[in-house]
């Protein structure tokens, strides 16, 4: 904030960074910071006029049908894993869920993080591409599929090649889809590594990136990332 404001003052002689912080600590000046983050439907029906309410109220409450049943079968499915973890495993994809292990990674027993290489990461898109298994566009009982709008996901075990899906997060019911053998011949299932070399990036995203390790008040400051960011191939 404090570089934000230094390139954006015209005028000379600019604030130190000492001489900001002293400022914010004497007039009792801080920065709210959400817990989560904010829902853009839910803000704005919290804010606009009566009439605009009227026009979201059935989409509002749809909205909220579907996160108070999101977040009840997340702690459902949670307790189910916690009390038999050897054949259940549950996952959630929820950005939001990112914000509190960001604050965790700050107290005496951080979570510990492991670095990985660009020799880490595997190609699961090539080989979803390979079996062509997006082709799929029926479920088992014949109706259409569109992915896109998949909520929930259950995989067995025992069956492999079957999973079953819910678009709606109300809904009762799980829908079923066989995933059958999309290529003919024999199945090279192996999945390669996402990058033979190290990825290049642009000129101009490089430099982008050195401005934030420059200057009086740099962005990054902790040596080991300066060194990773210097070290980027481009």
């Amino acid at each position: 904030m404090h570089q934000m404001l230094v390139e954006d003052l015209q005028e000379e002689p600019k604030p130190s960074l000492s001489l900001y912080r002293k400022l914010f600590k004497c007039k009792n000046l801080s920065f709210h910071r959400p817990k989560k983050d904010q829902c853009s439907l839910c803000s704005t029906y919290r804010e606009r006029t009566d009439d605009i309410k009227a026009n979201l109220h059935e989409t509002y409450t749809t909205h909220i049908l579907q996160k108070q049943s999101f977040r009840a079968k997340r702690s459902e499915r949670k307790q189910e894993a916690q009390k038999d973890a050897l054949t259940i495993a549950f996952a959630t994809f929820d950005l939001q869920q990112l914000i509190p292990i960001i604050k965790l990674a700050r107290r005496r027993q951080p979570y510990i993080v492991t670095a990985l290489s660009y020799s880490d990461f595997l190609d699961f898109k090539a080989l979803s591409q390979n079996l062509r298994l997006l082709s799929v566009r029926k479920d088992d009982t014949g109706e259409m599929v569109d992915w896109r709008q998949m909520m929930e996901l259950s995989f067995m075990k025992t069956d492999p090649n079957k999973f079953f899906f819910k678009t709606d997060h109300t809904a009762v019911n799980s829908r079923s889809l066989t995933l059958r053998r999309q290529v003919s011949g024999e199945l090279h299932s192996q999945i390669l590594p996402l990058n033979v070399t190290q990825p290049k990036i642009s000129q101009e995203k490089y430099n982008d990136l050195m401005t934030l390790t420059a200057g009086d008040t740099p962005v990054i400051r902790l040596p080991e990332f300066v060194s990773f960011y210097r070290s980027l191939h481009h």
